[in-house]
């Protein structure tokens, strides 16, 4: 497992795609494959579990974030769990690796991290390092919300340094989660956590969803509150928040319910839980973005784009299908972009996987087929999408690829 974290840690491509006409005549001006070797030195040369929660983009300066955790060789995450923050250049070559605060503490696990419109940065920590798929063992440890300086510029010492500006603890009754989703309101301290809690149900994947409403307040406590679904089974897909001009926040989270009368994916608001697709013969609306990341995205708060995938779920030799859709909630509009049937197999072997990210109000997708779950190879395909028509281009094939582990995100270059 260790072997397969290493060469799984970075596989991004970058590219500057100019549309000028249809898809048809998109051109993928370059494409950019970084070597593994390049992060020698700047992960740990050994450990137990080593885990990228995500990517993001300074504002400030274009450089790239990657932070995450870890837990050193012949340890255990309830002794010790590490965290780290990864600065890269805007051609995401990295600059620097750090693992502690500039008091000299070290950095927590950290699950999901932001950065603000002034340019600092926020996030959610843990005492305990997790998986997204697995976490039952956290249910009862500390998380915090904790606000940190602008590291991607240097400081007044002329080196990258996380500072600690202050931290506010999770309230106890709220520390079964695990944060997947942050969305602050640009003109106020107020935010919105979402993510995923543990249920014990027999499955370590079906889970709870569980947002929580933080304002800060100067001169008096804070403000939590906190809705959670049901305790039954579900599967946390994606989230938007959102606020008015009176600070109020609404949102809308995709889940999947697995219930006695079936399966069906739709949209929660805190009280209730709308379906938008349910199981039809032997197709399974699984939306997942716990086992399979990336698979839905909002485009603003009427259109949602999302993925379908059974590919991780029944243990069994069950017939496998994936697809593409868009609903649009206004309308109560629901379009099929993609969708194929793979076979029947068991659910330790996915074939095929399609992640998508928006920017700049359009989808971007990343279609990955031919996967070689032995040799962990794939093809990869991509595609700005246009007009709703299934398009993707071939640009690598057999190339290096962790199905499950793979995280995509796109960007703006800047000339």
């Amino acid at each position: 497992m260790t072997e397969d974290f290493k060469k799984d840690l970075l596989n991004y491509i970058t590219n500057n795609i100019t549309p000028t006409s249809s898809s048809n005549d998109e051109i993928l001006e370059s494409i950019t494959d970084i070597p593994r070797t390049t992060f020698s030195g700047f992960i740990p040369s050994t450990y137990t579990y080593f885990n990228v929660s995500n990517i993001i983009q300074s504002s400030t300066n274009g450089y790239f974030i990657l932070y995450g955790g870890y837990v050193p060789e012949n340890k255990v995450p309830t002794d010790d769990s590490r965290g780290f923050i990864m600065i890269l250049d805007e051609k995401l070559k990295p600059i620097k690796t750090i693992y502690e605060f500039s008091s000299g503490t070290q950095l927590r696990p950290i699950q999901k991290m932001i950065q603000t419109e002034d340019g600092t940065f926020v996030a959610v920590d843990s005492t305990i390092f997790a998986l997204p798929e697995a976490r039952a063992d956290i249910q009862n440890n500390e998380k915090r919300f904790i606000m940190l300086n602008n590291f991607s510029i240097k400081d007044t010492n002329n080196d990258y340094s996380v500072k600690l500006r202050t931290s506010y603890k999770i309230p106890t009754s709220y520390q079964n989660f695990f944060c997947i989703d942050i969305v602050k309101n640009p003109n106020t301290a107020h935010y919105l956590l979402a993510g995923a809690t543990y249920l014990p149900v027999g499955n370590s994947h079906y889970d709870g969803a569980r947002v929580i409403d933080l304002k800060i307040n100067v001169g008096e406590a804070n403000t939590w509150t906190n809705k959670n679904s049901n305790n039954e089974y579900w599967i946390y897909g994606g989230f938007y928040g959102e606020f008015d001009n009176n600070d109020v926040a609404s949102y809308k989270v995709i889940l999947t319910h697995n219930s006695t009368n079936g399966i069906t994916m739709g949209w929660w608001n805190g009280t209730t839980y709308t379906v938008i697709l349910s199981e039809s013969g032997d197709i399974y609306p699984y939306v997942d973005s716990i086992a399979m990341r990336n698979q839905a995205v909002f485009i603003n708060y009427d259109t949602v784009y999302f993925v379908i995938n059974n590919q991780r779920w029944g243990a069994n030799s069950l017939p496998r299908y994936i697809g593409l859709y868009k609903y649009t909630f206004s309308t109560d509009t629901l379009n099929q972009i993609y969708l194929k049937s793979l076979g029947s197999y068991d659910y330790l072997h996915s074939r095929e996987g399609i992640f998508i990210t928006a920017l700049n109000g359009e989808l971007y997708i990343n279609y990955c087929d031919n996967y070689n779950y032995n040799n962990k190879t794939a093809n990869y395909n991509f595609q700005r999408l246009e007009n709703d028509i299934w398009q993707p281009i071939l640009i690598n094939e057999n190339t290096n690829y962790v199905m499950e582990k793979t995280s995509t995100y796109t960007f703006n270059i800047y000339n």
